[in-house]
């Protein structure tokens, strides 16, 4: 027996020599090849180390291909600081032309006779050009949805936008002459759009209630649409904040006395970021450099400003709850309202368990996770509500709540509905949609399509959806998807006839997609929901149409994603049946993270292909 495992070990070590003077021949092969390939080599008694090394050099290697193209730094200067880059710096920011883990690149590893590992990396200088193609589509496609986010008054998408797509167009050989239509070369394009934008900025200081302050951002004298982020230096540490519908609240340590108030309006959302591997790599590489024009010190005003901005605020406040027209006569609201009241007075105090009586069951379970689990929590402003009719129920909206993380360095604003039953109990909760996606969806009773019933039917919905994620309702979330649902995630592909994994089918020309079912997609939404201090949610550019098949509609939504641990932008599709408007069902949800290059998105159109 033993000279038979003599043999195996004795055959085994010529079968892995031979190999090795195979992969050894090949390696040799594409060195003499240098003008095709791009290599890099690591040793290492680790194998995992001496790949690093190896990719580590092919980095250096690609770098050195395009160290001509030192012009591409993006440095202060352009933007109005004289901040030049180091050396060093600049050496540094020429690797990201190489894009993380070197999409497209192979490997052969050896096992030397002494035990160590040699690892060689080598990337055909073809694909590196086409990897370079592409990006340059990508970053054209990115300005271009910047320039509709401006139009939109969606100054913080305005932002983002611009400058991933100045950070990707900096990580290309010969970025600088990109053309962008007829505006010529297209990073000065964006540099001055976003000059334009930051110096369009505008934030004023409101009324102060101990330590909290309101803020009003607005852009070219009109709020500030989307979810639009900023951060507040209150003389320690950087605070993350996210206004709604233009309006904050800041929370300022008593031991800060200065008379001026340090923000800084986030351009790179590098949470987002997180999302494609290739934005963030160029957006962390660029990490830390504040442009000019987004660091501001914004005074604390006169008594009078104060008072003008603390009177502006209060109407987009009361715009928020005007968001309805059959709102309930004063008499008729008044129980409910006083109800509400009573709830927020808790909620101020830290009581909140001696309203319990007002809830049912499931209500206050939602209340005690929203005071509990969800942050610390604040009231911003205590509105007159407007109460409406939904079904045999009572909508009261909205109290405006800011809710903070992190120990106090990120914060997010909502609006909060109460939803009482016939029993005049609060049966939920929820974070109202911005007043775009509202509006966008009302919009179709004012055009006389829909009746403001079925508006607020979907809205209610909307508004249930995103905050079941937000409170981790996963009980909720099963009960509104069908058992059979179709659940997919797609993404954008290029180049499409390329051929796709056994994973994967595709929708069209360029929608590529996975498939889950219920249970896999509840499976995954458990992790997210264990790993994940908090979930944020918000909608915006919102289109809801309705399908021939009874009270089924196809419900498009553009969703900026935040959590503790991953943030992304993209475009969401629920197809949801309301034959019973109280038990809504989805069945089929999609979500991709950008158009196709026609400007598509998964939709209604879509269903018969996917067979729905």
């Amino acid at each position: 027996m033993r000279t038979f495992y003599s043999i195996l070990c004795m055959l085994l070590a010529v079968a892995v020599f031979g190999q090795s003077k195979a992969d050894m021949r090949k390696i040799e092969d594409i060195k003499q090849k240098s003008s095709l390939y791009v290599i890099g080599e690591g040793y290492a008694p680790d194998q995992e180390v001496a790949d690093q090394t190896a990719i580590s050099q092919l980095l250096t290697n690609i770098s050195a291909n395009v160290e001509a193209d030192i012009n591409l730094v993006m440095n202060q200067e352009q933007f109005g600081e004289d901040n030049s880059s180091t050396a060093a710096e600049a050496r540094n920011r020429t690797r990201i032309k190489a894009y993380g883990k070197i999409v497209g690149s192979n490997s052969i590893t050896v096992r030397q006779k002494d035990g160590t590992f040699y690892v060689f990396r080598y990337l055909e200088r073809a694909k590196l050009t086409e990897m370079y193609k592409k990006r340059e589509a990508k970053a054209t496609n990115i300005c271009f949805d910047a320039d509709k986010n401006l139009l939109k008054g969606q100054i913080g998408f305005a932002l983002k936008n611009y400058y991933w797509s100045l950070c990707l167009l900096r990580s290309i050989p010969n970025g600088d002459e990109v053309e962008y239509h007829e505006e010529g070369r297209m990073q000065k394009y964006i540099i001055r759009q976003m000059n334009h934008i930051l110096q369009n900025i505008k934030t004023q200081v409101g009324d102060q209630q101990g330590d909290k302050v309101k803020l009003l951002f607005t852009y070219e004298g009109k709020n500030i649409q989307d979810a639009f982020g900023f951060i507040f230096y209150n003389g320690k540490i950087a605070n993350y904040y996210t206004a709604k519908d233009g309006v904050a609240q800041i929370k300022i340590p008593a031991s800060n006395t200065s008379d001026q108030i340090h923000l800084k309006y986030d351009y790179e959302y590098s949470e987002a970021a997180n999302a494609d591997e290739e934005v963030s790599m160029a957006v962390n590489m660029y990490n830390g450099k504040i442009l000019a024009g987004a660091d501001n010190y914004i005074p604390r005003g006169s008594k009078k400003e104060v008072k003008q901005v603390a009177a502006q605020i209060a109407q987009v406040v009361d715009d928020e709850t005007n968001a309805v027209h059959n709102s309930l006569e004063k008499k008729e609201k008044k129980t409910y309202a006083n109800i509400v009241f009573e709830v927020v007075d808790a909620i101020q105090k830290k009581n909140y368990s001696s309203v319990r009586q007002y809830f049912t069951p499931g209500g206050y379970g939602m209340l005690d996770t929203l005071m509990t689990r969800y942050g610390s929590v604040s009231v911003v402003a205590m509105p007159e509500l407007q109460c409406y009719p939904m079904l045999d129920k009572i909508v009261c909206r909205s109290v405006p709540m800011q809710f903070t993380f992190r120990g106090g360095r990120k914060s997010f604003r909502e609006d909060v509905t109460f939803t009482f039953n016939k029993d005049e109990k609060i049966e939920s909760l929820a974070f109202s949609l911005g007043k775009q996606a509202r509006d966008d969806i009302f919009q179709k009773n004012v055009m006389g399509v829909w009746s403001d019933s079925v508006c607020m039917v979907i809205a209610t919905f909307l508004e249930n959806y995103k905050t079941a994620f937000a409170l981790k309702r996963k009980d909720y979330i099963q009960s509104i998807f069908s058992d059979d649902a179709v659940i997919i995630t797609g993404h954008v592909v290029r180049n499409a006839g390329r051929k796709l994994d056994s994973n994967s089918k595709r929708l069209g020309e360029f929608i590529e997609y996975t498939r889950q079912s219920k249970g896999e997609y509840l499976e995954k939404l458990s992790g997210t929901f264990g790993s994940n201090e908090y979930i944020n949610i918000n909608f915006t550019d919102s289109e809801v149409k309705r399908s021939s098949k009874g009270d089924k509609y196809g419900i498009n939504i553009k969703q900026e994603y935040f959590s503790s641990t991953y943030g992304d932008t993209g475009y969401l599709f629920l197809y949801v049946d309301f034959e019973d408007p109280e038990n809504p069902l989805i069945y089929f949800r999609s979500w991709q993270p950008e158009k196709d290059p026609n400007g598509r998105v998964v939709g209604l159109r879509d269903m018969r292909d996917l067979g729905l």
